[in-house]
């Protein structure tokens, strides 16, 4: 039978942390933060150590948020406002692409069962 430790908190300060993901290999937990009106995807190890922006290289008036879908620890996709307008980029060796863009806002993608949905 499963059993579950108590909650704690890994990370700390000023911000609201929200849509947590796990990377690939299990090494990063990243998730969105919102702090002093900017939301920004950062990453921390699962004890809590050195907790970072997470490198999306997002020009300084855009937000990243939601939950972003990793293929590999370096090739995901992300919801970004980078071109002025919510859309789906995705980051693959160093390189954002724009994939999807939509007039409504989205939340991040998903990989479930194997498949790729936007929410």
């Amino acid at each position: 039978m499963l059993t579950f430790s108590a909650p704690h908190a890994i990370t700390q300060g000023a911000g609201t942390d929200l849509r947590a993901n796990w990377t690939p290999d299990g090494q990063w937990i990243v998730f969105e933060r919102l702090q002093d009106g900017r939301r920004r995807l950062h990453r921390v190890h699962p004890d809590g150590s050195n907790l970072e922006p997470f490198a999306l290289e997002e020009p300084d008036d855009s937000d990243s948020a939601g939950r972003p879908a990793f293929f590999t620890p370096d090739d995901l996709v992300f919801v970004s406002d980078r071109l002025g307008s919510t859309a789906l980029f995705r980051q693959f060796q160093g390189q954002v692409t724009l994939l999807h863009a939509h007039p409504q806002p989205g939340y991040g993608p998903a990989l479930v069962d194997g498949h790729r949905h936007v929410q």
